[in-house]
Formats: C-alpha cells, sequence, structure tokens
C-alpha cells in the first residue's frame, strides 16, 4: 500500500499555519482538531517546519509556561522527514522507526498534499493484513 491511498482513505486537511503564529496559538490549534502536530507553511504553501507534542515537552522543560508566547519559526522542527505519495507504508514506517519521528508530510512537486502520523499507518497496515488474512481464508475455504 502506498501513502497516497493512505491519504485518500484518511481524507481530511492537513493542518498548518505560518511561522509568526505563536506556540499558544498553534497548540490551541491542535487541541481543538486533536492531533498531535502543526506543519508549518511559507506563503507558497511549501513547508518550513512541523510543531508537534515532542517540541512542546522540550520546550517546556526548557522554558516554563512562557512558551506559549514563543513564534513558531523560532521554535519548530526544521529538519523535516518527508515522504512521496508513492512511497509504500512498509518503506515509511521503517523511515519513521529509524528518524524517531510520528508524523511525515507528504510532497509531491515540493507542495504538501497531505501528512501521515504513525497511528495511520499502523491503521493502513492492520487493514491490509486484515485483508490478506480473509482473502487467505476464502482461498482455503474454497480449495479445501
Amino acid at each position: 500500500m502506498k501513502l497516497r491511498e493512505v491519504l485518500q482513505a484518511k481524507g481530511g486537511e492537513t493542518l498548518t499555519t505560518a511561522p509568526d503564529s505563536s506556540v499558544g496559538d498553534a497548540l490551541r490549534l491542535m487541541s481543538e482538531r486533536r492531533v498531535g502536530s502543526v506543519l508549518v507553511t511559507g506563503p507558497d504553501g511549501a513547508p518550513l517546519g512541523i510543531f508537534t507534542e515532542r517540541d512542546v515537552l522540550n520546550l517546556f522543560a526548557s522554558r516554563g509556561p512562557e512558551l506559549v508566547d514563543l513564534r513558531l519559526g523560532d521554535v519548530m522542527t526544521t529538519d523535516l522527514v518527508t515522504a512521496a505519495p508513492e512511497t509504500l507504508v512498509d518503506e515509511t514506517l521503517s523511515i519513521i522507526t529509524r528518524r524517531r519521528c510520528r508524523h511525515i508530510p507528504v510532497l509531491e512537486h515540493g507542495r504538501v498534499v497531505g501528512l501521515v502520523s504513525i497511528g495511520d499507518l499502523v491503521k493502513a497496515k492492520l487493514q491490509e493484513t486484515e485483508f490478506e488474512v480473509e482473502s487467505l481464508r476464502e482461498y482455503i475455504n474454497i480449495h479445501y
């Protein structure tokens, strides 16, 4: 299964914000949408970085409650791990494990077409496995 299929099944929009947004604004947005990250994009829609739950934890440990006033562009993760829509789920899970990240923006021709989380990928893998098991059961029932 490819990321394109995961994004189609997932539906919805990719949560983005500008680098001038505050951490507090990003936290409210993430909380309202019940997501673990927000993609930070430039005026042209190109990804500049990502702000995640892990970033919040690290900021709180180093800066305390005043983190809410910080500018996202100054504290976001800029070493983005990205994938293409044609990347396989298994390959993406391997990247996530190796790079120790939980969210991967999916880019096509430099433009964001979606964002997948480890949860999205595990769900897709489970559905794929369930389909294979059911296919094998049907095969066995027909042939034996």
